[in-house]
């Protein structure tokens, strides 16, 4: 019997599919299908599948587990929130604390951002004086002659991928601090294996509830996996009354859906906290939809086309 054998290499990321499992089929199919236009979901994680088995199904019928042999997560930084930053005083100096703006305002690297979304910033976080403004600019050229951001057109910048990798580390604290004595020392983040395992949970939807959910879903068209998260979040709050999710019951309508679980549903839940502001929490896992939320799925998502 033949097997399917696929080795896909892209933005430093590998994908290496080999066998004849309905894991390794789906995947096909979808790059088959898409392309490389949906890649950037996986949010940087490389997964290795084996010939044998994609996913391993635990005792319980109600949990799904995938194996630490074929999911390895080469980061599982936590982005703090960029008022958590403030207040840390994590940037050293002014031309870094421009580069962290830079991160959030682009979004970890994704989108481009202009001068006056940095201006913009200081006024956010309280840290506008004239001074600063003065040197704005002589700070914003010592980032591009560094290699941390650069110029796409007149307007517009993005962030390198060297000025992602020194923003990670000044917002998580890695980064040693100015002046010798009592400087932080930078910690080193191993790489590290884990098995992310998910709850299938009742959520009492009938036929033609699963329907609507599947047709909100497609009308929305969530583009990333933030807001995979906040299109279910939202269509629960106003149809079932369910106010607080987690990744159990995200995990549970993306299946309902037939969509995609093929990446760490409780960090894109709390990326979009952190970094969206669209939900708040009151504990550990749990996240309730908040105003921001439900104003990007009806103002941003509306009608989008595929």
């Amino acid at each position: 019997m033949s097997e399917l054998k696929i080795k896909v290499t892209w933005n430093g990321m590998a994908i290496e599919l080999e066998g004849e499992t309905e894991s390794v089929k789906e995947i096909f199919n979808s790059l088959k299908e898409s392309g490389m236009g949906r890649m950037g979901e996986c949010n940087r994680i490389v997964v290795n599948v084996p010939t044998d088995s994609a996913e391993k199904k635990t005792q319980n019928e109600n949990m799904v587990g995938i194996d630490e042999k074929c999911y390895e997560e080469t980061e599982q930084t936590e982005i703090p929130s960029l008022s958590n930053v403030v207040l840390a005083g994590g940037p050293r100096t002014e031309s870094e604390w421009l580069l962290v703006y830079a991160f959030y305002k682009s979004e970890q690297g994704t989108q481009f951002f202009s001068r006056e979304d940095l201006r913009q910033c200081y006024k956010e976080t309280n840290r506008y004086t004239d001074t600063r403004n003065k040197n704005f600019s002589s700070n914003v050229k010592t980032l591009i002659s560094d290699k941390l951001i650069s110029a796409v057109n007149q307007n517009d910048f993005r962030i390198e991928k060297k000025g992602i990798e020194l923003a990670t580390k000044i917002v998580c604290g890695e980064i040693e601090e100015k002046g010798g004595k009592g400087a932080k020392k930078k910690t080193s983040k191993s790489k590290s294996s884990v098995i992310e395992t998910y709850n299938l949970v009742e959520l009492n939807l009938s036929q033609s509830e699963r329907k609507e959910l599947s047709e909100y879903y497609i009308y929305h068209n969530p583009s990333n996996v933030q807001d995979k998260t906040v299109v279910i979040a939202k269509w629960l709050k106003d149809t079932k009354g369910i106010e607080v999710v987690d990744k159990d019951i995200i995990f549970t309508a993306l299946r309902t859906l037939g969509e995609s679980t093929s990446f760490n549903i409780g960090q894109a839940l709390l990326n979009a906290k952190n970094l969206k502001s669209y939900y708040t929490s009151s504990e550990a896992g749990k996240f309730k939809i908040n105003h921001i939320g439900e104003d990007h799925v009806d103002r941003d998502m509306v009608g989008k086309d595929k």
